[in-house]
């Protein structure tokens, strides 16, 4: 083979070589991109199963506390009516006491004259003595106090419950939003106790509210969880409520003395799912419904926080129906 033949030969071989490893490389490049965008489709997929097992959680934790909330009104209804019949018969033993203890009076009365024989006389000591009928007489009074007072918390828990528990949609009314602030904190009554928190009220506001009574009350409930939740490693722990009014508007603020907001964490409030707390402890959806419930009333949703002092929440809501 000349040497001109085996150059060109060579050339070719080499130029098919080169295209070779070109078309390898374009190959390897492509399967690569396939690979990336496949992995990035694969975690994208990851994200919004998460994402959506997450809200399915949400979602089923929604519906049992939907369910408790309908079982709780139906429970306090229920016990309306053990609790009217209990009050009524305590009404009518206060009566029979009342009378009994007039003929006590009496009879010790004429154990003190000169119209009983000493025989009978001995005979109404000695019961007297022995069933204790000077403590009893004295201690009935106290005990039917203590129970009209623990009937009456009953009654009032109840009635705060099936307050809050109303949850039909059609359920738009005039209402006494001081009332409705003090019902619902009477709920989480436990938890201000438990909490050692002190509770201070500033209650101005006079004319009814139109609202849906049962939303806003799930508005109150988070809003006050939230604020005692705020306060649990502090020294000082103030919840203070209030609500004042201008012409066309109610204004409600929560305040706390809390850990208040970090500065960043201001845009995310409101965004449903983000929470600071721990795994377990929220869901991270009650801003976010609290913020929705008030849109719905036309109403508006603020914030005043300072790191490490406290956080007040404002609520400007409509007051007449527009």
């Amino acid at each position: 083979m000349s040497d001109d033949a085996y150059k060109r030969a060579y050339t070719r071989e080499k130029m098919a070589r080169l295209e070779a490893e070109q078309l390898l490389e374009n190959k390897s490049r492509e399967l690569y991109l396939s690979n990336q965008q496949l992995s990035d489709a694969n975690n994208e997929l990851k994200a919004k199963h998460e994402e959506l097992i997450t809200q399915q959680s949400a979602m089923v934790k929604n519906e049992k506390l939907a369910s408790i909330g309908l079982l709780s009104a139906g429970v306090a209804h229920e016990i309306n009516n053990p609790l009217a019949f209990v009050n009524s018969n305590l009404e009518m033993l206060e009566s029979y006491w009342q009378a009994m203890f007039c003929l006590y009076k009496a009879v010790e009365s004429n154990l003190q004259g000169s119209g009983i024989s000493d025989e009978k006389r001995l005979l109404l000591t000695k019961l007297i003595d022995e069933k204790d009928l000077d403590y009893i007489s004295s201690d009935f009074k106290n005990l039917f106090e203590d129970t009209h007072d623990g009937l009456e918390r009953v009654t009032n828990i109840v009635q705060n419950l099936q307050h809050f528990s109303r949850i039909h949609d059609e359920d738009w009314d005039h209402v006494d939003i001081n009332s409705s602030l003090e019902s619902t904190l009477k709920i989480i009554n436990h938890q201000v106790k438990n909490s050692n928190c002190q509770v201070y009220f500033d209650l101005q506001a006079k004319q009814p509210v139109w609202c849906n009574l049962g939303e806003l009350n799930q508005v109150f409930l988070n809003l006050l969880q939230n604020a005692i939740h705020a306060m649990e490693a502090r020294e000082e722990k103030v919840l203070s409520i209030s609500t004042t009014q201008d012409a066309k508007t109610t204004y409600i603020k929560i305040k706390d003395t809390g850990k208040g907001i970090k500065p960043e964490h201001f845009e995310k409030i409101f965004d449903p799912f983000f929470t600071t707390k721990t795994v377990g402890q929220g869901t991270g959806l009650g801003l976010y419904i609290s913020y929705k419930i008030v849109k719905d009333h036309k109403g508006d949703i603020n914030i005043s926080s300072d790191l490490g002092k406290g956080t007040e929440f404002i609520l400007e809501l409509p007051t007449s129906k527009e």
